[in-house]
């Protein structure tokens, strides 16, 4: 999962950057189809954004205070990666220059950040 660097919840643009704040396994069938890719999104949303998720990920996600999962940000599913839109889901392409990832905290706390 990756959350834009945009400030404001506006629709993912091809040279958005993100930030990778969690990597997480859910078991799919190899041929799921399009129905399913969706009902696993609405389940992947649902558990970033409720106050007490049940999967141990959303757990964890919530502990880490995270923002909850916002217009622009992305969720990847194998090799597809989907926006999340104000109504719904948009399949996007995300090239590895545009994802940023925490290596470290600065003194203050703050998440220290590299370029994948």
């Amino acid at each position: 999962m990756y959350h834009n660097f945009n400030e404001e919840p506006i629709p993912f643009h091809a040279d958005d950057q993100l930030r990778k704040v969690a990597e997480f396994g859910i078991s799919m069938d190899a041929d799921a189809t399009p129905n399913t890719i969706q009902m696993l999104l609405s389940f992947v949303a649902d558990q970033l954004n409720r106050d007490a998720p049940k999967e141990l990920w959303g757990i964890d996600h919530r502990s880490r205070r995270d923002h909850n999962l916002s217009v622009g940000d992305v969720v990847a599913i194998g090799d597809q990666a989907w926006a999340h839109e104000r109504t719904g889901w948009r399949r996007v392409t995300v090239l590895d220059d545009q994802i940023w990832v925490e290596v470290g905290r600065t003194s203050n706390g703050d998440p220290l950040l590299s370029r994948v």
